[in-house]
């Protein structure tokens, strides 16, 4: 069994938030854990998505080279899934299939082709399943 965790951008993106203190230290836990164990999975889209919104929403919004400080810390210790022409096909199958946004079906067809059986996100329903894929909303109290 795969113990990969795919990683969507918010995820990321509340790690460097202060403005959701709860959400930003569970947030750091599980990228911790991932760099810690080696289990953490994120594709191009994703690290694009991060530099984009943290450079333009976060505030204080990073600069590039922050950004790019980061991206390289989750890179260094993240598997990262390029981004095929095959892949933006299962998207769109994905997208018409579950009826969902086509960039989170991207984010699902890159999970998928990674074989991670989690998808930490707030974006889809928690509990959610795309085949061997689950969808897990950390922020939910449980």
């Amino acid at each position: 069994m795969n113990a990969n965790i795919f990683f969507d951008t918010n995820i990321l993106l509340y790690a460097y938030t202060n403005h959701e203190p709860q959400k930003k230290t569970l947030a750091e836990d599980h990228i911790a854990d991932a760099l810690r164990y080696g289990i953490g999975v994120v594709s191009v889209q994703v690290l694009n998505e991060f530099i984009a919104n943290a450079c333009r929403k976060l505030v204080p919004a990073m600069t590039l080279t922050q950004a790019r400080e980061e991206v390289d810390l989750f890179i260094s210790g993240m598997r990262v899934v390029p981004i095929e022409v095959d892949d933006i096909h299962e998207a769109l199958r994905l997208a018409q299939t579950h009826q969902i946004n086509y960039w989170d079906a991207l984010i699902i067809a890159s999970a998928q082709k990674a074989k991670c059986r989690t998808l930490l996100t707030e974006d889809l329903n928690h509990g959610q399943k795309f085949g061997h894929l689950q969808v897990v909303n950390p922020f939910l109290k449980r």
